[in-house]
């Protein structure tokens, strides 16, 4: 099973609280978690002004998994009160997730253990 990573860095350019940066990014984690085969964390960062978000698909296919990222890149683009600073995608293996291993952990593990690393939020 295909699971591909998209991190996204955003920059709120005025944003003097927390409060008013989760304001502008309300809503990201209901609309995108909801999905089938998608998770959604936020990393914390210590800027107000900064924030970064995981998006992570898991598809029977790779470019079903692809596509729902696409699909989530192009809602954030255009619907964010945020400019988007960086983007970067990648699949997960088990080396990315685990570290280098002789021996190579089913689906399953890879995805709890990339998990079990995601920050917890409220």
């Amino acid at each position: 099973m295909p699971v591909v990573e998209l991190v996204v860095q955003f920059h709120l350019p005025g944003c003097r609280s927390l409060k008013e940066r989760r304001g502008r990014l309300r809503g990201l984690r209901d609309r995108f978690g909801r999905q089938a085969g998608i998770a959604v964390f936020e990393t914390p960062q210590a800027h107000v002004q900064h924030a970064q978000w995981h998006f992570v698909a898991a598809s029977s296919e790779r470019r079903l998994a692809q596509r729902q990222l696409d699909e989530v890149l192009q809602f954030l683009e255009q619907h964010v009160d945020a400019r988007l600073t960086v983007r970067s995608r990648q699949e997960l293996t088990a080396t990315t997730a685990l570290g280098a291993s002789s021996d190579a952990p089913d689906n399953d593990a890879l995805i709890d253990a990339f998990f079990s690393q995601a920050p917890r939020s409220k």
